[in-house]
């Protein structure tokens, strides 16, 4: 099977107002690449349940079914902010919280409600969203079909499918529509189960329970992510004969479809015959689609046509256009193309934000213009928004990697004037880049002012970096440096069976012994295994 690469728009269809909810892909790829399409395939399962229509007002007196503009911003905002605060409080609550906004005579509306629960889902905060669900229905909101569709899915995200099966089972007969089966439907696809969604989708049709375009979109996403990409096209024929509307999403399955199985020109031929037959513009993300495939294919020209494409049928007013279009023209290594978009996505905007920015940083790197680069970050630096201490870390390991560590300290200084000196993100940056020179003091300096940083239990390095540690360690047979990160480890509780029997080896390789290393290992409460013994016994005797 051959690369796939997917440029599908990332969408969040939230339910519970009658339109649908649309959020962007916080983090659309610097470069385009041949990425797997079971991920990008597993973000498309969100869209498996339809909009609803509305909610129910109730008549407990926390909810007002009418609200005006600056009411809103005066009220609700404030409980969404309490609201969204709570998975960093501890023993905090929903219903203790909305409990104490009624005490204080607020209201809020049904839609309000449910805007929230959208936000919360799209920042997966599903508990926090989940808990205000069953405050609504204890509060004696009556929910819609589409509201328990949003509620099961959230169950599942929170609970796991067989409390979502559960839910669904003890839903009223009224409520097990299109909307719920959907819902249901889309955890099983989720989850990669085949068996329960074929099953269930059969049972759909038995039941003569209407079938959209998501419903369809939700099969092809799982038989995707199956490895099953054959299975796409029977599905595109069903809906036909079933007058059901693909759309761009639909189309973008087809195409990665073709891709998977390397007909790179059937993905080519499918856009065209859409365009021939499509009234109208096509969606600027088939064009990004099949950009991505030609590149992963090396077909620049045509990656290059159709990244044009894109730029007749964008929304201008669409920041995520611009960021495909950078990073995509990176991808063909067109440094005029970037700098061309970049200067154009500035002028169409009065402010530039910080993803822009990133997104711009990751282009750079592809094309290794680190002058380009410099300036960029100079540029941020006098102008963001708000400091965000990922940009000059991404900054910071691009100058590693070219050994420019005067331009890193430059930027250090700046980081720590600022205030952030203590970010795990910079020194982690140091520590990985001293290793891999072999700088094996400065390694271990970084390690132990990072620790000191932080408070007990804060932080502590990926398992990744202190297996670099020992390995480098045991391979130089120096016991003392070793010893000194085992120190480092202990003082924030992260010393294991692993640290230790490195910390062995590396005395067995340089022909030590220490009679103490028993009793340390068992006063640290570890059992000793058999190769734990076995290495004692070489050291210690």
């Amino acid at each position: 099977m051959g690369p796939r690469p997917q440029f599908i728009p990332e969408k969040d269809y939230h339910r519970g107002s009658g339109r649908t909810y649309c959020s962007k892909n916080p983090n659309p790829p610097a470069t385009p690449s041949s990425m797997s399409m079971a991920k990008t395939a597993g973000k498309l399962l969100s869209w498996g349940l339809p909009a609803s229509r509305r909610l129910c007002a109730s008549s407990a007196p926390v909810v007002s079914t009418k609200v005006t503009e600056t009411e809103a911003l005066s009220e609700f905002r404030p409980l969404y902010r309490r609201l969204s605060a709570l998975g960093a409080t501890p023993g905090g609550s929903v219903e203790k919280t909305m409990k104490e906004w009624q005490r204080e005579g607020k209201k809020v509306t049904v839609p309000e409600l449910m805007s929230f629960v959208r936000q919360f889902r799209r920042y997966k905060s599903y508990k926090t969203a989940l808990e205000l669900m069953d405050w609504m229905e204890t509060d004696g909101i009556k929910l819609s079909s589409s509201s328990h569709a949003v509620r099961l899915d959230l169950v599942a995200k929170s609970k796991g499918v067989d409390e979502a099966e559960n839910y669904f089972a003890n839903l009223p007969k009224i409520s097990r529509n299109h909307q719920t089966y959907g819902a249901l439907l889309s955890v099983y696809c989720q989850g990669k189960m085949p068996d329960k969604a074929i099953s269930l989708y059969d049972k759909m049709r038995e039941l003569n329970i209407s079938r959209n375009t998501l419903t369809y979109n939700n099969l092809m996403t799982l038989h995707m992510k199956l490895g099953s990409p054959e299975k796409i096209h029977s599905l595109y024929e069903e809906m036909k004969a079933s007058s059901v509307p693909p759309d761009v999403f639909t189309h973008c399955h087809l195409m990665n479809s073709f891709a998977s199985m390397n007909d790179i020109d059937s993905v080519e031929s499918f856009v065209r015959e859409i365009e021939k037959n499509f009234q109208g513009s096509l969606n600027w993300c088939m064009y990004t689609n099949m950009a991505s495939h030609f590149i992963a294919a090396g077909r620049i020209e045509k990656a290059e046509s159709s990244l044009k494409k894109v730029e007749e049928t964008m929304d201008v007013r669409d920041r995520e256009c611009y960021h495909y279009l950078l990073s995509m023209y990176a991808g063909v290594g067109n440094l005029a193309e970037v700098t061309r978009i970049w200067k154009f996505l500035k002028v169409s905007f009065t402010k530039t934000t910080n993803k822009s920015f990133m997104v711009m940083f990751q282009a750079c790197i592809k094309l290794d213009e680190m002058d380009t680069l410099k300036q960029c970050y100079d540029e941020w630096k006098c102008n963001c928004l708000s400091f965000d201490i990922r940009l000059p870390c991404i900054v910071m390991a691009a100058y590693l990697r070219k050994d420019m560590v005067k331009e890193v300290e430059y930027i250090l200084d700046n980081v720590m004037e600022r205030g952030y000196g203590n970010g795990i993100f910079s020194w982690g940056t140091f520590i990985g880049y001293h290793l891999r020179k072999k700088e094996m003091d400065l390694a271990l300096k970084s390690l132990k002012f990072t620790a000191c940083c932080h408070k007990p239990h804060q932080w502590s390095p990926k398992k990744e970096l202190v297996k670099e540690f020992l390995v480098c360690f045991e391979e130089a047979k120096d016991v003392e440096r070793a010893e000194a990160l085992c120190k480092i480890l202990k003082d924030i509780n992260c010393v294991d069976m692993d640290v230790y029997e490195s910390l062995l080896r590396t005395y067995m390789a340089a022909g030590r012994k220490d009679c103490a290393l028993r009793q340390r290992i068992e006063e640290d409460g570890f059992e000793l295994s058999a190769e734990t013994e076995r290495l004692l016994e070489r050291v210690t005797t």
